[in-house]
C-alpha cells in the first residue's frame, strides 16, 4: 500500500507538471516576460509549495525505481527514473528558488549518504556526475533562470540601497524578515502570541516604514521567524524537535528517501512560512509522516 500511495502522489505531480509544461509551450513569450516581473508559469496551487512537491517527487520517483516497483510491466521502473530526471528540468524552468534550494541541498545529502554512510564511493561518484550533467543542462537550457537571476539582483540591490520595496518580490521578503527580527527583539521571551503576529508585524512597519502601504506589509517569509514572533524563545524547543526527527534514535539520516524529502521541506522554512497555509501543512505532514511510518522499523536502508 505504501508504494501505491507514493506512486499516486508522484503520478499526480507528474500530470500537473505535464499540463503546466504545455501551458508554458503555448504561452512562451508572455510567460518569459512575466518572469521579468517576478511572476511564474501556471501551477495547480501556490507555486512555492508546488515547487517543493516537485522536488520531493524527484526523490520519490527515484525511490520507486530503486525498489523495482511496477504495476504491470518491469520496464515501468525505468520510466520513474527518466521522468524524475525530466522533473529536474521542469524544476529549473519553473525557477522557484525554494524548490531549487531544497533540491540541491538534498542532492548534497544523497552524495554524502553513499560516500560516508554506505561507503559506496562509486555510487557517490556516479550520483555526482549525473547531478552535474542534468543540473548543468537544466540551467543552460532553461529560458527562465537567467531572467529570474537578473530580477533577483535588481530586487536585492533596491533593498540594500534602502529604496522603496513596494511591489518587489525579494526586497519585500527581506523587509518582512527585517521587521520580524525587530518584533522578536521587543518580545523575545514569550512572543506576542500566534493571534497577534500580523498585528505585531504591521505595527512595526507603521513605525519604521510608514510609506509602505498596508497591502505590501508582508508577513515574515521564514517559518522560524514567524513562530519565534508568536512563541518567543520557546520556539528553540520546537526547532530542536525538528532536528530530533532527523538525528534522533531512529537514525532517520540513514534513510535517504525520508531524509531527501525532509531536507527539501525543512530548507523551505528559511525562505517561506511553509506551514502557514493549508497546502504547505498538508504536504509536510503527508510526506514526512508517511515516510517516517514506513521506515521507522529500519535503522538503515
Amino acid at each position: 500500500l505504501f508504494h501505491q500511495l507514493i506512486f499516486i502522489f508522484w503520478l499526480s505531480i507528474v500530470l500537473f507538471v505535464f499540463y503546466s509544461s504545455i501551458h508554458f509551450i503555448f504561452n512562451y513569450q508572455s510567460i518569459l516576460q512575466s518572469y521579468a516581473a517576478a511572476q511564474t508559469l501556471w501551477t495547480p496551487v501556490d507555486h512555492i509549495r508546488f515547487s517543493l512537491a516537485v522536488a520531493c517527487s524527484i526523490w520519490l520517483g527515484i525511490y520507486l525505481y530503486r525498489v523495482d516497483f511496477y504495476i504491470k510491466y518491469l520496464f515501468e521502473k525505468n520510466v520513474y527514473f527518466f521522468v524524475s530526471i525530466l522533473l529536474v528540468i521542469y524544476l529549473h524552468i519553473l525557477a522557484v528558488r525554494s524548490g531549487l534550494l531544497g533540491f540541491y541541498l538534498s542532492v548534497l545529502y544523497f552524495i554524502f549518504y553513499f560516500l560516508w554512510i554506505k561507503k559506496q564511493w562509486k555510487h557517490a561518484l556516479a550520483t555526482t556526475l549525473i547531478a552535474l550533467v542534468v543540473c548543468g543542462l537544466a540551467i543552460i537550457c532553461s529560458p527562465t533562470i537567467a531572467t529570474k537571476i537578473g530580477y533577483m539582483k535588481y530586487d536585492i540591490n533596491e533593498y540594500l540601497h534602502h529604496k522603496n520595496v513596494q511591489g518587489k518580490s525579494d526586497a519585500g521578503r527581506l523587509m518582512s524578515q527585517e521587521m520580524a527580527i525587530q518584533v522578536i527583539i521587543k518580545n523575545k521571551l514569550l512572543g506576542v502570541g500566534l493571534g497577534d503576529v500580523e498585528r505585531g508585524i504591521k505595527n512595526e512597519y507603521a513605525q519604521q516604514h510608514p510609506e509602505i502601504i498596508d497591502a505590501e506589509r508582508l508577513m515574515p517569509h521564514n517559518q522560524f521567524l514567524f513562530n519565534t514572533i508568536a512563541f518567543g524563545m520557546i520556539i528553540s524547543a520546537l526547532i530542536g524537535c525538528l532536528f530530533l526527527i532527523f538525528f534522533g534514535w531512529n537514525k532517520n539520516y540513514q534513510k535517504w528517501p525520508l531524509s531527501c524529502v525532509y531536507i527539501v521541506l525543512i530548507s523551505s522554512f528559511m525562505t517561506e512560512s511553509t506551514l502557514e497555509i493549508q497546502i504547505g501543512t498538508t504536504l509536510f505532514l503527508f510526506l514526512t509522516l508517511m515516510l517516517h511510518y514506513q521506515f521507522k522499523p529500519l535503522t538503515e536502508i
